[in-house]
């Protein structure tokens, strides 16, 4: 197997749609990763934003940018596939907000930027992906378990 076969075969699996219907921890570690990737876009993006431009952008139509393109993508790639689809693109909007929502640049020069940190906005948005994750894992969980 050569190195762009285990390409292939990783962009097959990666693009493959399952929503791990009778797997709570595989579905539960998925959308954790959905929320990574959203959490490292959005910093990626801001941080060349700021190379390119010597500023942070513009947090919410960054976010929603952001947002729109993955659901694009999402949509592009997979199809529409009802709920699958509906909670990968929640969770990558999760983590594209997260910093957008609680980091405020305060100043900036020679190429440094200061972040405040609005610990409570973080907080919420800590909560509201945790709530998430548990209404998205409980049925999984009973449906598991209960034929046991």
């Amino acid at each position: 197997m050569t190195f762009a076969d285990v390409l292939r075969a990783f962009w097959v699996e990666l693009t493959t749609p399952d929503n791990f219907r009778n797997e709570p921890y595989v579905a539960l570690t998925n959308q954790i990763g959905h929320m990574g990737l959203g959490l490292v876009a959005a910093c990626l993006c801001a941080c060349l934003w700021f190379m390119a431009f010597g500023e942070m952008p513009v947090r919410l139509y960054m976010g929603i940018a952001l947002s729109l393109v993955y659901l694009g993508f999402e949509l592009g790639v997979q199809g529409y596939k009802g709920n699958d689809t509906f909670y990968d693109w929640a969770f990558v909007t999760i983590g594209i907000a997260l910093p957008y929502l609680s980091l405020t640049e305060i100043a900036f020069s020679g190429g440094y930027s200061t972040l405040r940190l609005n610990i409570e906005q973080m907080t919420y948005g800590l909560i509201a992906a945790l709530s998430l994750l548990v209404v998205y894992v409980t049925p999984r969980v009973i449906r598991k378990y209960s034929r046991q």
